[in-house]
């Protein structure tokens, strides 16, 4: 259903944005000088929606880039048990068009408390268009990938205890 009623949102909005520009430019002399203005405001009228998607992605890329890169000393952590403590979990990130929550791991040493690994994770939720079409609260975005994160892989050797 939500598929029809996307389809239906894009059919409706490609052809008023198509209107639109063309009462904008009916001015215009014939040829380029129309053409030309006419599709900019087709391709920008067409985009608005995803807006704050494309925006809100380019933070997104920029706070993974940014925060979410690994680092880890595999032999150092290989056989060794260790505790989960997570904090911030799922904040939410201020300043991005979209909605991302962040949240913040570390991994320790069950007998000496010493941090082995840390790791970031942060989701984004999807833009205004996708939430406006969905009935489910856990949108993703249309125009990204949704999530980054650096959390540790079982070839580290980490055991984790409770």
């Amino acid at each position: 259903m939500i598929g029809l009623l996307f389809l239906g949102f894009i059919t409706f909005w490609f052809v008023g944005s198509v209107w639109l520009a063309r009462q904008l430019t009916s001015h215009l002399p014939s040829g380029v000088a129309r053409t030309a203005p006419l599709w900019a405001l087709v391709a920008a009228s067409v985009a608005l929606p995803l807006s704050d998607e494309i925006v809100g992605g380019f933070q997104f890329r920029a706070l993974c880039k940014q925060n979410a890169v690994p680092t880890v000393d595999a032999e150092k952590t290989r056989g060794r048990n260790v505790r989960v403590k997570t904090d911030p979990a799922n904040k939410e990130v201020d300043g991005t068009w979209v909605r991302v929550l962040h949240s913040h791991s570390s991994y320790r040493d069950a007998e000496t408390n010493e941090e082995l690994f840390s790791s970031h994770r942060y989701v984004a939720n999807g833009g205004w268009l996708i939430r406006a079409l969905s009935t489910d609260q856990h949108t993703t975005p249309l125009t990204f990938e949704s999530t980054c994160d650096t959390t540790p892989s079982r070839d580290l050797g980490l055991k984790l205890v409770k």
